[in-house]
């Protein structure tokens, strides 16, 4: 970027301005209170909730795990082998077409 002398004085101005009190008062008094601040929407404020409720979530619902398990240990869980092929072939389809 090309600094023209038009671009100086202007800045010149500004500052001059500053000084003697005017728009945007820079003084060292002010300089020395003034302190740094960060403000977050409402909406990051939410997406923080969201994730700190996801992390009380267990990872394994034991409620759905409970009675699959007690049939496996019966031996009265049983899969066709047809369902099986079609969540395996499912399985394949959804990976090919990712790639």
């Amino acid at each position: 970027m090309k600094i023209r002398e038009s671009m100086r004085t202007d800045a010149v101005r500004r500052l001059a301005k500053m000084e003697k009190g005017g728009k945007g008062k820079a003084t060292k008094e002010a300089g020395e209170n003034r302190s740094d601040t960060i403000a977050i929407s409402s909406s990051l404020d939410q997406v923080a909730q969201v994730k700190d409720a996801a992390r009380e979530v267990p990872d394994v619902r034991m409620e759905k795990v409970a009675p699959l398990k007690e049939k496996v240990d019966k031996g009265e869980y049983h899969v066709s082998a047809e369902d099986i092929a079609d969540k395996f072939l499912e399985h394949v389809i959804k990976h090919r077409m990712r790639n």
